[in-house]
């Protein structure tokens, strides 16, 4: 029996502290509940009950309600919603274990958050969130007034923001409704007519998406005091104007000299322009002439305020790269393959969007530049950064083209190595084939630090088969093929002119004189059973010659002359009966016009004639039984920019000769 008496015991215990417990888990009414007040605020004071000693934490809670209609009406009822009106004003206490009588802290409602001259109420209620916590009842509702007069009526006033709309074309704009001059607390019905094209007929905020002009009203209503006001906006629908650039020039290299060319449209005129740029900010006013490069933003402004904007980034002329125009000289052509050589090797800025056909592509600099100063993301053909014979390929397919020609002419002197064409059979019959060499320097002349050249070969295609023409590289002075020289030929088709590059690719330079390439072809059979025998010069111009540095390197030319005949001839000319060009252009490059000057010694009828590089015919002029010296002055303007063949051609001769309207 004694054993079994602490057993007996710890289960007594045990069901005490259960009981104990249970009921301390349920919260009780509060106990001395009072409402004091000072200037500022309201102090709500309650105790915990006894009993619920032990099984915190507790809670006070408390809430709030207002009267509405101008603060007159009863009490509200325990369920009335009024009482939703203000959130809960909270604190806590956990009680110890003890069983005393525990006062909560209090709970402050301060007046600046609620109507002056108001009648509130207020009721309070423990609330436990212990094992098996619950909530006790509420007070009865204890009314109290907040100190002072509430606005006047005169004081609610309503806005809307914007205050003024104005919709562009079609669209949607948020207009917000707000009030002034009202209890901060007190509740405001908003109502907005017409609803039709309203996102909603209520509430502060609300999207109206109107077509046409349309003025809206709000109502604002405050329950508590039974005010009412209202505000009205209007909602402009206008027309969208349109700012269209219709052109660009671009300013020239670091220059201020660009062009932007707008066109306005729609709206309602009149229109106010102007094109903003910066870093510095500045404005421009139309016209729009003398710009720097860079971006712009042209602005258009009609007479409602409707805008309408386009970006433009102005070019600099020194920006665009022109893939194949290696040198940046304005054209792609045999010079340019000079240039490739000189920078083989060079690595730098992959340019974006890269293309190799004819159009400015915008690139940023290198850090390197050719000795001449060209940047070389010009040499870098195919924009991939790097610099190699592949680049070529874009002089090639873009071969004759011109943008903007730079090129000043080569200078040439005397007593100075000589460029020659030496033919290895003078005399050739129709349909046989044959070869050009062409020659630098002599034993006594030599040509010293050479690099590159590139020059262009005239000659009748009537007589000589263009298609038959190739290039041999094989024993040049300058080097070995696929070694250290490359070297590039390019067909004007039915112009009778072959343009030659040979280049070395490794940046050092070589003197001496001989052989620098060969060019093989074969006649036509234009002279079959004829009987005839022509003089048929064969000769030089374009010619550039450079070092590794891209100094160009003076040469006199000396041509030569090919006798085809169907008749065999054993005799050769000489060189002192070289024939020259009797066709001369000058200005060339030319712009606005040019003088075109003739001189042929042999009477005979001549057709005077100018081709475009799409082989039409452009100009003409008849010469009848004519000999001697004349010259023509002739208009460009409608000519467009691009490369030219003037032809002269008798019953005996055919001449031709290049010029470049720019």
């Amino acid at each position: 029996m004694k054993k079994q008496l602490p057993f007996l015991l710890a289960i007594l215990l045990f069901l005490f502290i259960g009981a104990r417990e249970a009921k301390a888990c349920h919260a009780l009414p509060l106990l001395n509940v009072t409402v004091t007040s000072n200037t500022t605020q309201i102090l709500v004071n309650g105790s915990s009950d006894p009993a619920t000693c032990g099984c915190g934490p507790y809670y006070m809670e408390v809430e709030v309600s207002q009267l509405s209609n101008g603060f007159t009406g009863i009490t509200p009822a325990n369920n009335s919603p009024l009482w939703n009106t203000y959130p809960f004003y909270r604190d806590s206490l956990s009680v110890p274990d003890y069983c005393l009588v525990e006062p909560y802290f209090p709970v402050e409602i301060a007046f600046a958050n609620l109507c002056p001259g108001g009648t509130y109420y207020l009721r309070a209620r423990e609330h436990s969130t212990g094992p098996g916590g619950s909530t006790g009842p509420w007070t009865q509702p204890i009314s109290f007034v907040v100190p002072g007069s509430p606005p006047p009526p005169s004081a609610f006033v309503a806005s809307i923001s914007p205050g003024s709309a104005l919709i562009c074309g079609s669209g949607s704009i948020n207009l917000i409704g707000t009030t002034t001059g009202t209890c901060n607390a007190s509740t405001i019905n908003y109502t907005w007519a017409p609803a039709a094209s309203l996102s909603s007929a209520t509430g502060p905020n609300v999207i109206a998406s109107p077509t046409a002009t349309t003025t809206y009203t709000l109502t604002c209503v405050d329950a508590t005091l039974n005010y009412t006001t209202t505000a009205v906006v209007t909602v402009t629908v206008a027309p969208t104007p349109t700012v269209t650039v219709t052109s660009t020039i671009p300013s020239t290299c670091n220059g201020a000299s660009g062009v932007i060319n707008v066109n306005s449209a729609g709206g309602t005129p009149p229109y106010t322009l102007v094109a903003n740029s910066g870093p510095p900010p500045t404005t421009y006013n139309p016209p729009f002439i003398n710009l720097p490069s860079g971006p712009f933003t042209v602005t258009l402004t009609d007479a409602t305020g409707c805008t309408d904007t386009e970006i433009i980034i102005l070019d600099d002329s020194c920006d665009y790269v022109w893939p194949g125009d290696a040198n940046d000289d304005g054209t792609a052509d045999n010079f340019d393959i000079l240039t490739i050589g000189v920078a083989n090797g060079n690595i730098g800025t992959v340019r974006p969007s890269a293309s190799q056909l004819w159009y400015g592509q915008p690139s940023p600099n290198w850090a390197t530049s050719t000795p001449s100063g060209v940047n070389h993301k010009h040499v870098d053909c195919d924009g991939n950064s790097f610099i190699t014979l592949n680049d070529t390929n874009a002089v090639i397919l873009n071969y004759g083209y011109v943008h903007n020609n730079r090129l000043a002419a080569p200078v040439y002197s005397v007593n100075v190595p000589d460029l020659r064409i030496q033919l290895v059979q003078d005399t050739m019959q129709p349909s046989t084939a044959g070869a050009m060499q062409i020659r630098l320097g002599t034993a006594a002349i030599q040509a010293n630090n050479v690099y590159g050249i590139a020059f262009t070969i005239n000659f009748d295609p009537t007589y000589v088969d263009e298609n038959s023409l190739a290039l041999s590289l094989t024993g040049s002075m300058l080097g070995t093929p696929n070694f250290n020289i490359m070297g590039v030929k390019v067909l004007r088709s039915g112009y009778g002119q072959l343009d030659v590059a040979v280049t070395r690719i490794t940046q050092n330079n070589i003197s001496g004189s001989g052989l620098l390439c060969t060019i093989p072809f074969s006649t036509t059979s234009a002279l079959l059973a004829t009987g005839n025998t022509m003089l048929v010069p064969i000769t030089l111009s374009r010619v550039r010659v450079i070092d590794n540095q891209e100094n160009l390197i003076t040469v006199n030319t000396i041509n030569d002359t090919l006798l085809a005949t169907d008749i065999v001839i054993t005799t050769s000319l000489n060189e002192t009966q070289l024939q020259q060009s009797p066709i001369a252009i000058f200005p060339n490059p030319a712009t606005t016009n040019c003088i075109l000057k003739i001189d042929v010694p042999v009477k005979d009828n001549y057709s005077l004639q100018i081709y475009n590089s799409a082989g039409q015919l452009v100009w003409e002029k008849q010469l009848t039984d004519f000999s001697g010296k004349t010259q023509f002055s002739i208009d460009l303007p409608g000519f467009g920019s691009g490369i030219y063949m003037v032809r002269l051609a008798g019953n005996a001769v055919h001449y031709n000769e290049r010029f470049l309207v720019k």
